[in-house]
């Protein structure tokens, strides 16, 4: 088990020496194994360990028991502990899904934190120490389980790929074996685990597949079911990697990226005679690779809305269609044009400001206003913008340290409904001042400074 773990491991790069990881803990038998395996490969790989147990707010005193088992675990792993307490029935009213995705977001912003966090206490001491990792516990027959979920719901080749390895700073270590394996791991080591009651019932779409269909396969059709499914989706993955980069390669040759005043700041127009002559398979992964450059969800586009989409190639000027996620798609001309719709966050708009460039010798002291700042004008070095946030978005912290505008948000305990209509002064990603709030270290006014540009806050309707 450890040396097919770790080869997994080590085939997809997963863990470099002195890296710092931070394991998703639920006290259930795939996070215990996972847990107990990174312990047993610290010294090998010289890896520090962080365990985070997500308390949901559901299903009472068993949810108590499984954040103190997942305590004691650690106590005798002797793994740092940090327990998150949630309100997932509350988080899913407020986003209008159900508690189960509510809990799976609050999982993953909660691991995302603690990492962002680790990062944070150590930049200093460190200076530019390797990325957090988060580790979770998905295993084999998790992945087979997500492609029959896409596969009957209807998906792409994207959803029919399965579970990947290696997402950004998260690692799955176990894809590589099964829930079985991990079983009889855990009782060969003597390891024991609790069990999630909600995992039993049939209540989800997911547990129907975990608990019915699944087993079905493998008893009544063959045994190999679930190695052949995740065999085809490892296939069916190899030709999305190259689907999509095909598609990367076309938004960059034949896109036109515009900046603009609306939600996500930007919006693009492809030339229709250029994306006319692509096959109809790579026409829709030129759509959803533009989804993902501009920063918009695809969660809630499904094939319908790409044909919507892919219809207006042969529309007339003005013809268009609105997407979930306040996305409008508009044929203009010769182009198609994808962009977001004006957004009412704000009452009266994005605010004005008025700014003026003046030497530094004229301004001797810099005053404390917090709707009039000063910066380093000759730091800047490209056009400035007035928008709300965008992926990406960071700010310069005291020291030269980077955060990004997310943690900032987390750690200033700014509510989740109100970051998207804070305004912003930025240089590209890189923010100068969040309006009526703090500024960025790395463009205040020094003794060094020879120009100044003063900015001023006087409200307004404008982009700026």
């Amino acid at each position: 088990m450890r040396e097919k773990v770790s080869r997994y491991m080590e085939k997809n790069g997963m863990l470099k020496a002195g890296q710092r990881v931070v394991v998703g803990l639920s006290g259930g038998a795939d996070s215990v194994c996972l847990l107990s395996l990174l312990t047993d490969m610290r010294s090998s790989l010289s890896i520090r360990l962080r365990a985070v147990h997500v308390h949901h707010g559901l299903r009472g005193q068993e949810a108590d028991r499984d954040a103190d088992f997942s305590r004691e675990l650690c106590r005798k792993l002797d793994i740092p502990f940090i327990l998150k307490m949630e309100n997932a029935h509350q988080e899913a009213q407020n986003r209008r899904i159900s508690e189960e995705e509510a809990g799976r977001l609050l999982r993953y912003e909660a691991f995302e934190q603690e990492a962002a966090r680790w990062e944070e206490e150590e930049r200093e001491q460190e200076g530019a120490a390797l990325p957090v990792r988060i580790a979770v516990a998905h295993h084999g027959d998790d992945s087979a389980e997500t492609i029959l979920y896409h596969l009957f719901r209807g998906s792409g080749l994207r959803g029919l790929a399965g579970i990947a390895p290696v997402r950004g700073r998260v690692i799955r270590p176990l894809l590589c074996v099964s829930r079985q394996e991990i079983l009889e791991y855990l009782r060969e080591e003597g390891l024991s685990y609790v069990t999630d009651s909600t995992n039993l019932l049939n209540d989800y779409t997911r547990n129907r597949l975990r608990n019915q269909i699944l087993p079905m396969a493998v008893q009544e059709i063959n045994r190999g079911a679930v190695e052949h499914i995740l065999r085809a989706g490892e296939i069916i993955g190899e030709a999305d990697q190259f689907f999509r980069e095909r598609a990367g390669k076309f938004l960059k040759k034949e896109g036109i990226w515009k900046e603009s005043c609306l939600e996500k700041s930007r919006m693009l127009a492809v030339p229709v005679s250029a994306l006319g002559s692509l096959a109809h398979i790579e026409q829709g992964y030129v759509i959803r690779e533009a989804f993902s450059e501009l920063g918009w969800p695809l969660r809630n586009i499904d094939a319908s809305h790409i044909e919507s989409i892919l219809s207006l190639l042969d529309g007339r000027t003005g013809a268009g269609a609105d997407l979930p996620g306040g996305v409008r798609a508009e044929r203009v001309y010769e182009n198609l044009v994808l962009k977001k719709k004006e957004r009412a966050a704000a009452k009266d708009g994005l605010p004005r400001l008025s700014m003026e460039v003046i030497p530094r010798e004229n301004q001797a002291e810099i005053p404390k206003n917090r709707y009039t700042k000063w910066f380093d004008y000759d730091k800047i070095k490209d056009t400035l913008s007035v928008r709300y946030r965008l992926p990406g978005d960071y700010i310069t912290l005291k020291g030269g340290g980077r955060k990004s505008l997310k943690s900032l948000f987390i750690d200033e305990k700014i509510p989740r409904e109100m970051r998207g209509s804070i305004p912003l002064l930025a240089e590209g990603n890189h923010v100068l001042w969040m309006i009526g709030g703090r500024i960025s270290e790395y463009y205040k006014v020094t003794e060094q400074t020879k120009r100044i540009l003063k900015v001023h806050l006087d409200g307004g309707t404008n982009c700026g």
